[in-house]
């Protein structure tokens, strides 16, 4: 990447989350939340779940946003893991 010399404010997961759900609603939308699938990350050569990071900060979020999340990281886990 090459250096513009300016800076970018780059905001966390949960705030992220927290403005498009907010967006959302302004819009008249109903937000869901579904957690992230897992990713290419493997534990001696099984993929790990996220459910310790990206699956629980959607929760996080959902929570305090009054929202339901839905998981969806155990099935790709249980195919992926056979």
């Amino acid at each position: 990447m090459q250096s513009t010399g300016r800076y970018h404010v780059v905001y966390t997961f949960g705030w992220y989350m927290r403005k498009f759900i907010m967006d959302a609603r302004e819009k008249g939308a109903v937000p869901v939340l579904i957690t992230h699938t897992p990713r290419n990350k493997f534990d001696n050569g099984f993929i790990e779940s996220n459910t310790d990071s990206f699956g629980a900060w959607t929760k996080e979020v959902a929570d305090a946003m009054g929202l339901s999340a839905s998981t969806l990281t155990p099935l790709p886990v249980r195919l992926s893991n056979i």
